[in-house]
């Protein structure tokens, strides 16, 4: 430009050269420039003079993370990835794992531990009294095995534990009873041994027996009981033990007696000082034929190293037998009284059969006029 005749050169003006400009610096077309603004805020970047926001690289936006959204500086986002697996909640773009609450997680559940969902875990209780197990998180009783329960036991009911009961067995036969609910026993009460043909129940050994002698018997082993003729002397070619029984009692007898010598079955009774005073002797018997059995007292003094009564105490004696003629297969009662000799100490029984086969059961020899078994 000419000025005043000079070559000059005129600056563009400031509107002029920063026109369409934001920021930076722009020449005045002559030497000097114009600074035509500064950035900030969103767009703190000037760019070919125009502020603008420069995004931040992923990378960088997404450095120390592993999920959700970030901002990339400018309006925009980056997608920094997604959780899953023991890690499934994101938090703070960082991919965790966020415990269930215990109420929730032990919700259902009385006792033992269970996962918090994570790497953790809840205790929800324990468990005592009746339901002292934990199973499944669940306080159970759980029964004692029935081979646990009844071992030692036959019979009766026992607890399992728990609510339960088991049966360990029940009785028949000849133990049909149940003792303490443990074992099975001949019997606890006479009811028991009705079944049987017992009379009674020895409930001291739970036992079943028939008729037991009097206290005042003197006769051993009278009622011919435990299959044995023990007590007594016989000729075993005439005399042996029976099962046949007044009262049926499987464990008692009698004694068969067959037509033998004078002496077939024998005892040698001791009786203190017996002499003057009055014996009775008795006995249940049934016989095959119109026969007799009889049985002889004899009263004597001493007794010699077998057991058997000597010296008599004098000629008398007195005899009892069964019906004379009478054949019977019901037992039948005989007895008689006789007073002994004075010195008498032992009285000896003598039974035999006079013709066929008898049987005596409940023998008994007791003080005075009358007696029994």
């Amino acid at each position: 430009n000419c000025v005043n005749n000079n070559c000059v050169c005129t600056p563009t003006p400031m509107a002029t050269a920063c026109s369409g400009k934001s920021c930076g610096t722009v020449s005045d077309g002559c030497t000097g420039s114009y600074t035509c603004g500064t950035c900030g805020g969103s767009t703190p970047n000037c760019v070919n003079n125009n502020c603008v926001c420069t995004p931040t690289p992923m990378a960088t936006a997404c450095s120390g993370k592993n999920c959700g959204s970030v901002s990339n500086g400018c309006g925009g986002t980056y997608a920094c990835g997604t959780c899953s697996g023991a890690t499934p909640n994101c938090v703070n773009n960082n991919c965790v794992c966020t415990p269930t609450p215990m109420a929730t997680a032990c919700s259902g559940k009385s006792c033992g531990t269970v996962s918090d969902g994570c790497t953790g875990s809840y205790t929800c209780g324990t468990c005592g009294g009746s339901t002292p197990n934990c199973v499944s998180n669940k306080c159970v009783c759980t029964p004692t095995p029935m081979f646990t329960a009844c071992s030692g036991k036959s019979c009766g009911m026992v607890s399992d534990g728990c609510t339960g009961s088991y049966t360990c067995g029940t009785c028949s036969g000849t133990i049909p009873a149940c003792k303490n609910g443990t074992s099975c026993v001949e019997c606890t009460a006479d009811s028991n041994c009705t079944p049987l043909s017992y009379k009674a129940c020895d409930q001291a050994h739970n036992s079943c027996v028939c008729a037991q002698k009097s206290s005042g018997n003197q006769i051993t082993n009278g009622g011919f009981d435990n299959s044995s003729l023990s007590g007594w002397g016989f000729d075993a070619t005439a005399v042996r033990w029976d099962a046949s029984d007044v009262d049926n009692c499987p464990r008692s007898g009698s004694a068969r007696i067959s037509l033998g010598s004078g002496n077939s079955l024998t005892q040698c009774v001791s009786v203190g000082n017996g002499g003057g005073k009055l014996f009775t002797l008795g006995f249940k018997y049934k016989q095959d034929t119109a026969s007799v059995v009889l049985c002889l007292l004899s009263f004597a003094t001493g007794v010699d190293a077998s057991g058997a009564c000597i010296n008599g105490a004098g000629p008398d004696f007195f005899a009892v037998q069964s019906g004379v003629g009478v054949s019977t297969t019901n037992w039948q009662t005989a007895s008689g009284s006789g007073t002994a000799d004075p010195g008498t100490s032992y009285i000896q029984i003598q039974c035999t059969s006079n013709g066929g086969t008898a049987w005596l059961d409940q023998m008994y020899l007791t003080q005075g006029s009358s007696g029994s078994f």
